[in-house]
């Protein structure tokens, strides 16, 4: 669920009947955004996988780091509420059309009507 409290300040929040198992997302905390426009620009990165981390409360997105169990000193370590991987270009689109007219990608087929 997105709160939109203004457009200077958006909160990510979870539902608090969400049942997650800790765990632990290890890396840079300089990564993790907080703010709208930074959120925006991580979550269109398609190229990077997505970790959304619960920071004292408060709801970040990274698109770097890693899954950790164990803290090995050197990085922060966060909970990680949820992991989106990548997805490229060549896995939009159904196989079959692709197949079918011979493309790479489904976009190069011009627009959809």
């Amino acid at each position: 669920m997105v709160n939109l409290e203004n457009k200077y300040q958006q909160q990510l929040k979870f539902s608090p009947s969400m049942n997650n198992n800790y765990q632990g997302w290890q890396g840079d905390l300089n990564t993790v955004s907080f703010d709208a426009v930074n959120i925006k620009n991580k979550l269109m990165n398609l190229n990077s996988p997505c970790y959304i981390l619960n920071k004292e409360g408060q709801i970040g997105i990274s698109n770097e780091g890693s899954l950790s169990y164990s803290a090995n000193g050197k990085t922060q370590k966060l909970e990680m509420l949820l992991t989106v991987p990548t997805i490229g270009f060549h896995q939009l689109g159904d196989p079959t059309f692709l197949e079918f007219y011979g493309v790479k990608y489904a976009y190069m087929t011009g627009a959809m009507a």
